[in-house]
Formats: C-alpha cells, structure tokens, sequence
C-alpha cells in the first residue's frame, strides 16, 4: 500500500530542534541541488541499517550540493533522551527530531526507514526504501538526480517497520 507524498509535490515547511541544539527548516536547505530525507526511529535494526547508509551517503554526496537529513520520530523516549541519543551517533548530517509528529504527519509516515528525495525547487523526485539489498534506490536516484536525468524508479515500498501512533506531549 502507497504511503507518502506523490512525485512532484512540494516539501512541506518545518520547524524542528536538531542534534545540535538548533532550530531547522526546509529554508536551510535552499541552495542544494537536492535533499534527502530519511524518516526513522530509535529502534529497530532497520533503522540502525538506515542510519549506517545515511553516513556513507553523506560521505559520497556532500561534495555534490546533496544535504542528507536524518529524522528521527520520537516514539517511547523523552525528547531530552531523543536529543542525547541523536547527539551521540556523530553521523556527520542534520540529525533533527521530529517530537510532535507533525512533519511525520504531514509526510504520511507508516513505516520506517522513510525515505525522500526533493530536488533543488524543492518537488519530491523520490520516495521509498534506501534499497532492497542487491539495488540501492536512493543512490541511484541521487545519481540520476546530479546528472539531470529522469529519475527512473520514482517510488519503492518502504522496507522497514510500522511506525507505532505517537504519544504527544
């Protein structure tokens, strides 16, 4: 079952606190030739698998003007635990958190990892999983994307875990 924003629309305008103790939203990223953004949890080895993906794209993509974002969805952890725990990966990208669901709302997160690629005017190009083991859907859609290609694969299935209802607080 399709999840998510369809190709074409544009990212939804955000506000969140990053592993960094500062405020983010999508303005920052302006200027990129595109973004990623990757949706997942604190628990969960495919989120684990997820955030060790994110590190080498950023290594392979950061001199390209590709931002990679990682967005964690606080489920059972204290916002103040959440923070801690982002601060302590050290990925090398925007670690942001998303404490009210909001933006996880406005993406229609039901599993995760959740990925997504916006281009530099900000429409979605890509949505889905990172990869299915043999392929990797977000590395071959950021290579299509820096080249000014068609990105050939739009949309996968999100591989990965439902994301449980949050408890706002």
């Amino acid at each position: 079952m399709r999840h998510g924003l369809e190709t074409g629309e544009i990212a939804p305008e955000f506000s969140l606190i990053g592993a960094d103790g500062m405020i983010h939203t999508l303005v920052d990223y302006r200027g990129f030739k595109g973004i990623c953004f990757c949706f997942f949890t604190l628990e969960g080895e495919e989120s684990k698998k997820a955030l060790d993906e994110l590190k080498i794209l950023q290594q392979q993509y950061k001199q390209k003007s590709i931002a990679i974002v990682g967005i964690c969805i606080k489920q059972e952890e204290s916002f103040r635990e959440t923070l801690k725990a982002l601060k302590g990966l050290n990925l090398g990208i925007d670690l942001l958190v998303d404490a009210t669901g909001d933006l996880s709302s406005k993406f229609d997160i039901a599993t995760t990892p959740h990925t997504f690629i916006f281009n530099q005017s900000h429409c979605l190009i890509y949505s889905g999983a990172i990869s299915n083991g043999s392929d990797n859907y977000l590395s071959n859609a950021l290579d299509q994307l820096i080249g000014g290609l068609p990105i050939k694969t739009p949309w996968t299935e999100p591989l990965g875990r439902e994301v449980k209802p949050l408890a706002y607080v």
